[in-house]
């Protein structure tokens, strides 16, 4: 690890100002990466029976005439919230700066998650459990990139958490910062 020796504050001052755009270019990345981590596992929840984890509970077993009308319709018995997989493919990332979200438009997705009392739809939390998996693997990654940011200028941390798989290609370094190939309203 290099040592950072300044000879005097102003050439402190002079780094710290430099990093600003590389550091907030860095958080981006790093949001953008734990988003994506949590997308992905709630993805690969659906047709799978979940335990719970944190505070969210785990997926209770379909009911007999649910599995019967999933057969009637072509659909197999017993993978839970993937029937055609229009729901699953519905979920998405979208990032405006240093916040991302990971969700569906779908008011069904909704219903899923949290359970609709009254229509026999228990609560089976997708987004929930994919958070809590994810979230030592995503902040993990987050902390790798601030801290790369700060010894080395944000010059070899992309490549570096590249090359070790916990960031994708298309993660790139860029003029004045790191860059996550974001549209001009940071949007995915």
């Amino acid at each position: 690890m290099p040592t950072l020796d300044f000879p005097n504050m102003d050439a402190l001052a002079a780094h710290a100002l430099r990093l600003g755009p590389r550091l907030n270019g860095a958080l981006a990345l790093g949001v953008r990466n734990a988003a994506r981590k949590i997308h992905s596992k709630a993805k690969a929840m659906f047709g799978h029976y979940q335990t719970g984890d944190g505070p969210f509970g785990s997926w209770p077993e379909l009911q007999d005439t649910t599995k019967e009308e999933r057969v009637r319709q072509g659909y197999s018995a017993n993978e839970p919230l993937k029937r055609s997989g229009d729901l699953m493919r519905s979920y998405v990332i979208e990032q405006h700066g240093l916040t991302a979200g990971v969700g569906s438009p779908e008011a069904k997705a909704l219903g899923q998650e949290i359970g609709v009392p009254g229509h026999n739809v228990p609560a089976r939390y997708t987004l929930g459990i994919a958070f809590v998996k994810s979230e030592r693997e995503g902040f993990g990654v987050l902390n790798e990139l601030i801290g790369a940011t700060l010894v080395y200028g944000g010059t070899r941390s992309p490549q570096a958490l590249i090359s070790r798989g916990m960031l994708g290609e298309e993660d790139t370094l860029e003029e004045g910062g790191l860059a996550a190939g974001l549209s001009s309203e940071g949007v995915m």
